[in-house]
């Protein structure tokens, strides 16, 4: 669904129309991930070590860029949480380091900072920080790996983490 949403915004500015210098320096982001249930924390016995999606993330960011090259910008988005049982609304600012590394492929690594918001769990809320690295085509499909942490937790035992492996999708 979030690719369809993604495809008709692009069909609705058609970047290919309109002059080059008219195009100006915005982007406009769409992504989905899948976040793993994993063991990691002490207790887990070696056998048990399993990484199972554990819920659904979706993305979506407007920002500025220069040359495809650096970029900033605020996103959001929802991030699901099975095992949690939480669902999270993060607002973020977004960093976009994006060098080519051939003619077709850019190597893509987003540092971002915001704050995240817990909803149907009352006033949990706290930091949200989220780190992801990843490859781009030149048409602006991107797959990649995302860390994220929140700053509060349901059960009052630290921080929520997550490990997560999507697809985005940038338009220019």
């Amino acid at each position: 669904m979030l690719f369809f949403i993604g495809f008709s915004g692009y069909s609705q500015f058609f970047p290919e129309l309109q002059p080059k210098e008219e195009r100006g320096f915005k982007y406009i982001f769409f992504g989905v991930s899948l976040p793993l249930r994993h063991h990691l924390d002490g207790g887990a016995e070696v056998d048990n070590l399993r990484f199972l999606p554990d819920g659904i993330n979706t993305k979506f960011g407007i920002g500025i860029h220069l040359n495809r090259w650096l970029a900033s910008g605020l996103h959001t988005g929802t991030e699901w949480r099975a095992s949690e049982k939480l669902v999270a609304i993060p607002i973020y600012n977004n960093v976009r380091i994006a060098p080519k590394i051939n003619e077709y492929t850019r190597i893509v690594v987003q540092p971002g900072a915001g704050w995240a918001f817990g909803i149907w769990h009352g006033d949990k809320s706290g930091y949200y920080w989220k780190t992801s690295v990843g490859f781009e085509n030149v048409d602006g499909t991107s797959v990649y790996a995302e860390y994220s942490q929140y700053g509060f937790s349901l059960d009052n035992t630290g921080q929520i983490r997550a490990i997560s492996f999507g697809l985005g999708l940038t338009i220019f």
